[in-house]
């Protein structure tokens, strides 16, 4: 099996969370670990049994972003075709010019108009310099904000390998983490969806401290790698509180552990710990690609989901635990009925171990 190109089944994919018929924590847990020269230690697990993995001293770091409902599914003025339209962000917040991704791209062209929701329409006014993003103008004509108006019409986006990425109203509320707190995310940051509140304060009970770090989950999350070696994942922004890096400082130092939840939180830690006294307590971006070779400078131990083959995510665990270690840990997930990618199980990545 090829750590980054590897066979995944339709019918593994999860197309709903643990949570639609149980609680979120009720997702299996694989404890990944590595033994040395007696190679990979695998463990299944519930997820709700994660405070008994931990240690009294340890920090877990969690990414507080919100997923905002920000895909349509809006007709053509001219001709009423139908086009899935997906704002990903504003790029002229004063006109109100977003950038955007649609489907099918190449049938869109400069002037289509869209109506996303009543009394909010888009024209199409350009495309990003790369082409691979439509630039809409986008106008209000209602009473509401119009970030309201685009929430109350809006679909949440989850990704299109679920039910073709046509949300429910109950994903609304799954397809979010239950500690999310700053809108800005197109995509939830999925490891995070099998926390509770009570699971949260077990883990505050066992002596472990709790910090949060922002990062607006966007299109590097999906992209498709390929074998291209000047690959560059999209940009992405977050923030870390100096209260969160103050936490991480004074768990390495009395010698506990930092366990981040989600590659994309992983990815903001590893981002700032390249200039730390700088970016704290703003929002800046980051297009860093983690690959094997990269020096984890901050985070011991990473709870994350199984990834879809050729992510950018498949090649940040890679690098965080090994090749040999990630395929030991797919093939068993393959191999004993664990639900895979975004509403689906968790792994915990301890390459170090968790004694």
């Amino acid at each position: 099996m090829s750590v980054y190109q590897y066979e995944l089944p339709k019918a593994r994919i999860a197309s709903w969370p643990a949570a639609r018929s149980g609680t979120r924590d009720s997702a299996k847990l694989l404890v990944v670990e590595s033994r040395g020269a007696r190679g990979p230690h695998l463990a299944d697990n519930v997820f709700s049994e994660l405070p008994s993995l931990l240690r009294a001293g340890d920090l877990l770091v969690l990414n507080d972003t919100a997923v905002v409902p920000r895909r349509f599914f809006a007709k053509r003025a001219a001709d009423q075709r139908e086009f899935e339209l997906l704002l990903v962000k504003r790029a002229n917040p004063e006109a109100e010019i977003w950038e955007a991704l649609g489907r099918p791209l190449a049938k869109i062209k400069s002037g289509d108009t869209f109506e996303l929701a009543p009394g909010v329409t888009a024209e199409v006014c350009g495309r990003t310099e790369d082409s691979r993003r439509l630039l809409l103008k986008v106008s209000n004509t209602t009473e509401m904000q119009l970030d309201a108006a685009l929430d109350s019409s809006g679909y949440t986006p989850i990704p299109p390998y679920i039910r073709g990425g046509r949300s429910e109203q109950l994903d609304r509320e799954l397809y979010q983490t239950v500690y999310s707190s700053v809108p800005g995310s197109i995509a939830a940051p999925t490891a995070g969806l099998h926390f509770t509140e009570a699971l949260l304060e077990r883990i505050l009970q066992s002596g472990v401290r709790i910090g949060y770090l922002t990062h607006h989950v966007s299109t590097a999350s999906f992209q498709d790698t390929e074998d291209d070696a000047s690959f560059r994942p999209d940009v992405e922004s977050y923030m870390i509180p100096s209260r969160c890096y103050e936490l991480i400082q004074s768990t390495k130092a009395s010698g506990g552990r930092v366990i981040c939840v989600g590659t994309t939180g992983c990815r903001a830690l590893e981002s700032f710990a390249r200039d730390p006294e700088l970016q704290q307590d703003a929002f800046v971006e980051t297009s860093l690609f983690i690959t094997p070779g990269h020096e984890f400078k901050l985070v011991d131990i990473l709870i994350t989901n199984f990834h879809q083959p050729k992510s950018t995510h498949m090649h940040l665990v890679s690098a965080f635990c090994g090749e040999e270690l990630i395929r030991a840990a797919y093939e068993h997930g393959l191999q004993h009925d664990y639900r895979f990618l975004s509403y689906g199980d968790a792994m915990l990545l301890a390459p170090g171990g968790l004694q």
